[in-house]
């Protein structure tokens, strides 16, 4: 293709140039008698001409070049078509040879679908029938159980008779003896509910008592107390220990005011107290053995 694009512009020139050598020639055979001024206006005249034609011989050419160009490009739009619709029939055969293979292959499911179902419902039925001679062997063996649950109810009801004429004759027994027990239960009921009313009432009469000896043991204290400054708002916990007879053998600092003069002012208020007024009673005593007091600049108040 690019040689003949070569060759065919080099025989058109030498076709231009051999036209042109022509031309001049037959101007010359022609113009023999005039004067050599004329001849050489002419000849310039002539030159022009031919100079005209060649651009139009050119103009020819491009013409020419555009027409075979445009030939070459219609040429290639046409082999692309062509090779489009080959591609675009190759893809339409093998969509169609795809629709083929999925109708196949939906087939093929289909059928296996339809043994599978089929295989489904043998089964099933299968199962059925094993389910319905399951079923009735049940109801059979059922049936003989119930029969024998009869027989063993009648056997037990005969046993259950003769063993309620005897329970009747040992609850008639027993009840008797519940009865005595019963009756000797309520007794000593009673006497555990007289001997707490007993004890509610000491307890009660110890703390009344306890409480009557705390104050007055409070009263004798606090004539022995001296505070340092009535303005004060300190206090001070003291366990005080007593012996029979109220005396005080033991003083012991439990919370501490924070100030030493304070708490040693109420642990020998305590001690001059001594002995302190107790009852003569052994359990109200004992309530009170062990008591703690807490003192302010302002009172005295027994804390157990």
């Amino acid at each position: 293709m690019k040689k003949n694009e070569r060759i065919i512009p080099f025989f058109l020139s030498l076709l231009v140039h051999g036209f042109v050598v022509a031309l001049c020639f037959w101007v010359f055979l022609n113009q023999g008698g005039k004067s050599i001024g004329q001849r050489s206006t002419e000849k310039v005249d002539i030159i022009e001409a031919v100079v005209i034609d060649g651009q139009q011989l050119d103009n020819q050419y491009a013409e020419i070049e555009q027409r075979r160009l445009a030939a070459i490009a219609e040429a290639k739009r046409l082999a692309a078509e062509k090779e489009a619709q080959r591609l675009a029939a190759i893809a339409e055969a093998e969509r169609l040879a795809a629709e083929q293979e999925a109708k196949r292959l939906a087939a093929e499911q289909e059928a296996k679908r339809l043994a599978a179902e089929q295989e489904a419902k043998r089964l099933a039925a299968e199962q059925e029938a094993k389910r319905l001679a399951a079923e009735q062997e049940a109801q059979r063996l059922a049936a003989e159980q119930e029969t024998q649950r009869l027989a063993a109810e009648q056997e037990r009801q005969r046993q259950l008779q003769e063993e309620l004429a005897q329970i009747e004759a040992e609850t008639l027994a027993r009840i008797r003896e519940e009865e005595a027990n019963r009756i000797l239960q309520e007794r000593e009921r009673i006497a555990n509910l007289e001997q707490e009313q007993q004890r509610r009432t000491r307890q009660r009469h110890i703390s009344s008592e306890s409480d009557r000896y705390t104050g007055m043991m409070r009263h004798k204290i606090e004539r022995n107390w001296v505070t340092i400054d009535q303005g004060d708002s300190r206090t001070v916990k003291l366990r005080v220990r007593m012996a029979p007879g109220g005396v005080v053998i033991d003083v012991q600092v439990e919370e501490t005011s924070g100030l030493a003069a304070f708490d040693d002012a109420a642990v020998r208020a305590i001690y001059k107290s001594s002995p302190l007024p107790v009852s003569d009673e052994e359990d109200v005593f004992e309530a009170m053995r062990e008591i703690v007091f807490n003192f302010t600049p302002t009172e005295i108040v027994k804390l157990n």
